[in-house]
């Protein structure tokens, strides 16, 4: 992939199996947003392959995907700050085919994210930073993906707010949920992660499980003290 000169992401072979969060870690400019983007249909990779379900589908638009089961929860939220939190979750269904019980599924998500309760009739754009990434991360459940992409989730966020989104990312893993999370701050994705790979310059220099990673004095001189 690239974006009119050199390649941003080179090479890049990224594996996620079905109930497992992993993470893609690295710094600034390192290429993983444009992972996500390239897995969400947002942009076209040059080369390369793209499967999901024992498909490929490189080829395909950001809707068509969508209708395949990736979801995407994208960098700065981008929901609709005019419409209310009920609506901006409802919103993540419209790729679905099934019967879609409204009442039942936002009741899950209120569940899971129960400081929404007092602000369903809201208008999303009032809401806090951590809230909105609530509703984000809630909009793209609605749509029930086989995989869920959260790009930068923490960002802008405060401490108690990152610790409350990652304590329901945690419970999103242990109910079974496959998710593929970027995020700047390290240390605390390998705390929920299963794997991780580490990107530079758009190249994967290392992978493992999130325990060697954390473990890793390399890894930790270089990442972990990145908010």
């Amino acid at each position: 992939m690239d974006y009119g000169a050199a390649p941003v992401v080179e090479g890049v072979n990224i594996e996620v199996n079905p109930g497992e969060l992993v993470a893609i870690l690295g710094a600034n400019g390192a290429g993983k947003s444009s992972i996500l983007q390239a897995l969400a249909g947002l942009k076209r990779p040059i080369q390369g392959s793209i499967g999901l379900h024992d498909e490929y589908i490189q080829d395909l638009n950001a809707n068509d995907i969508a209708k395949k089961g990736l979801a995407l929860v994208p960098e700065g939220r981008q929901l609709f700050g005019e419409l209310s939190v009920k609506d901006n979750l409802l919103i993540g269904a419209y790729s679905r085919s099934d019967q879609v019980d409204e009442e039942q599924e936002l009741n899950d998500i209120l569940t899971r994210f129960p400081r929404l309760n007092d602000r369903i009739d809201s208008p999303a754009g009032l809401l806090s930073g951590g809230e909105q990434q609530m509703v984000a991360v809630g909009r793209a459940l609605m749509a029930k993906p086989s995989i869920l992409l959260l790009d930068e989730p923490s960002l802008g966020l405060s401490p108690a707010m990152i610790g409350e989104l990652y304590d329901a990312l945690a419970d999103l893993r242990d109910d079974g949920v496959t998710i593929l999370l970027v995020d700047q701050m390290a240390n605390l994705a390998l705390q929920v992660a299963d794997r991780a790979y580490v990107l530079e310059t758009g190249q994967v220099v290392k992978s493992g499980t999130a325990e060697q990673l954390l473990s890793d004095p390399k890894l930790e001189e270089a990442y972990m003290g990145v908010n």
